[in-house]
């Protein structure tokens, strides 16, 4: 047992230079225990890949149209489309003209309505016309919950 216990512990050694090495030589001993592993991992950032339509993989996108569409087809007006996609981190705006599904977090343009499958005019006979408020020259709008009021409230 001794010797099997001796192997292991040389083929541990032999891991620690090859981490070393691998992470551009920086050294666990000394510093504790090898749990700070998990914190020199978390030093790197993670990938910064934008996600749209357009690079989205097929698995994806049958997950996001299966997860999206019955939000839609659920809705019975614009407030209540728009609090459910709120809960699952999305919201609906204006770009170019056209109604795109945006990240919450990020507000980044994640895909169109057509990608989903979903047609404005649809949408406007049976939820009626969004309210929309303009952002700039380009045709970019947010969609709003509810019409403001007159007195402005």
């Amino acid at each position: 047992m001794q010797r099997f216990h001796g192997n292991i512990v040389s083929y541990f050694a032999y891991l620690m230079k090859f981490w070393h090495a691998f992470i551009g030589g920086t050294l666990f001993e000394g510093r504790g225990s090898l749990m700070n592993f998990e914190k020199e991992i978390e030093k790197v950032a993670a990938p910064t890949l934008m996600v749209t339509s357009q690079n989205m993989d097929c698995e994806t996108a049958a997950l996001l149209r299966a997860v999206i569409r019955p939000l839609f087809a659920s809705a019975v007006t614009w407030a209540g489309l728009a609090d459910s996609l709120r809960e699952k981190g999305y919201r609906l705006a204006f770009q170019s003209g056209r109604m795109c599904l945006m990240d919450l977090a990020t507000g980044a343009r994640l895909c169109g309505l057509r990608f989903l499958d979903i047609e404005l005019l649809d949408l406007v006979r049976r939820l009626g016309r969004p309210v929309v408020v303009a952002r700039g020259d380009s045709a970019d709008g947010e969609l709003l919950r509810a019409r403001p009021s007159a007195d402005g409230s």
